[in-house]
């Protein structure tokens, strides 16, 4: 009797890990087929699957999981498409967006919900950010030195712990907060102070 309750026990771990593994997947492949449509161009599986793992993995979208990384991309495609509505259709535009525009659709979504988090708490936005892309990964221009000191300000006048631990009392995430942080890091990682 003991002997087969082990053996339940260890069957049930198994079939919860397959169903994680499987429930995992089933959210990649919903994200990729939204960013996909979104995108209308030609998209590399590959450039897809390092923006949805950015996206995931530096925590900017609302819920940790492929799913909740697809609508953020696919937000952020929608509103840099909009900003590119004269030549969306354009062959280049389309080759663009495949490979370094998923990651500039990303940096532009990071620095509109920083900035919407900024005005939450009645502080100055950032004007303008400007974003590098290789494909792969998302940095800023390191040409901007007022950015660091807009930053210095702002860090000045926030306190990042209080902030987060406020927010971990509350239920939810707060996607905007996240996004902050994450420009906070993108900036010191430009000008070399991760």
């Amino acid at each position: 009797m003991v002997k087969q309750l082990e053996e339940l026990r260890a069957e049930n771990e198994r079939l919860t890990k397959e169903l994680k593994e499987l429930n995992e997947r089933h959210d990649y492949l919903r994200a990729y087929c939204e960013v996909t449509e979104t995108a209308e161009a030609r998209l590399c599986p590959t450039n897809i699957n390092w923006a949805l793992n950015y996206v995931k993995d530096y925590n900017l979208c609302a819920y940790d999981n492929y799913y909740s990384a697809g609508i953020y991309l696919s937000e952020a495609l929608e509103s840099f498409q909009e900003k590119y509505e004269d030549i969306e259709k354009s062959e280049k535009y389309r080759e663009f967006i495949g490979r370094e525009g998923l990651f500039l659709a990303i940096g532009d979504k990071v620095l509109e919900e920083a900035n919407s988090f900024l005005e939450g708490r009645g502080l100055k936005e950032f004007n303008k950010v400007n974003f590098y892309s290789d494909g792969v990964n998302l940095s800023i221009d390191n040409n901007q030195e007022h950015l660091k000191e807009e930053l210095d300000t702002l860090l000045k006048e926030l306190d990042l712990n209080e902030i987060e631990q406020e927010l971990s009392v509350r239920e939810g995430r707060n996607e905007s907060f996240f996004n902050y942080k994450h420009l906070i890091y993108l900036i010191n990682a430009s000008y070399g102070e991760e």
